[in-house]
């Protein structure tokens, strides 16, 4: 019988809204709301994702052009972070400034009791009393509390790492032609592994 701690989600997601057009479509009208990043994401979400990651929108520059601009960053940065829903019950997004290049600071917030940094307006915040994790909606007093065991927290990040590598096979739907090269780099430039567990968080 499935528990109710297996029924929490863990979803790796990226911020939706963008400051303009692309030359490739794009998720319309999306407000200040959030894309899950897997192998089923959109393509029009997974459009715009790609625009997050070249930053400025430049409507005339083509896909080619637009992934050699965004293979040749190093440290790259994507808006978003880590999604935590108990279906029909709590949910925990990041807040603004925060990032899915700080999703490993959760896997070490296990080691060094320290809340990762999950953005502000909200501010989720992660506290653990031994071998559980609370996962706190926001740090005022009009939050939300997710609350499981330090096992399925950890199955929980192991889960946004394998929801990661699908978004990176996704990508060589979205292009077929320039997909490939970008989903190689996404999952190298955001440290993705799908055996999270036995791999090094520094």
């Amino acid at each position: 019988m499935q528990s109710q701690e297996d029924t929490i989600e863990f979803w790796p997601v990226a911020e939706a809204y963008v400051s303009g057009p692309a030359s490739w479509p794009l998720w319309t009208d999306p407000g200040f709301s959030y894309i899950r990043l897997d192998d089923a994401t959109r393509l029009d979400q997974v459009g715009t994702v790609v625009l997050k990651l070249l930053g400025a929108p430049e409507p005339n520059l083509s896909v080619a052009a637009a992934v050699d601009r965004i293979v040749s960053v190093a440290a790259p940065m994507l808006a978003g972070g880590i999604e935590v829903v108990v279906p029909g019950g709590c949910v925990v997004r990041p807040g603004c400034c925060s990032g899915i290049e700080y999703r490993h600071d959760w896997r070490a917030f296990l080691e060094t009791g320290e809340s990762p940094w999950t953005g502000h307006d909200p501010s989720p915040r992660l506290e653990r009393d031994g071998g559980r994790v609370r996962i706190w909606s926001d740090d005022t007093d009009d939050k939300c509390l997710i609350e499981l065991s330090v096992e399925r927290f950890i199955r929980g990040l192991d889960e946004v790492e394998r929801r990661l590598c699908g978004f990176a096979r996704r990508l060589s739907v979205w292009s077929p032609s320039e997909g490939e090269c970008l989903g190689r780099w996404f999952l190298d430039a955001f440290r993705v592994a799908p055996d999270a567990t036995a791999r090094s968080t520094a």
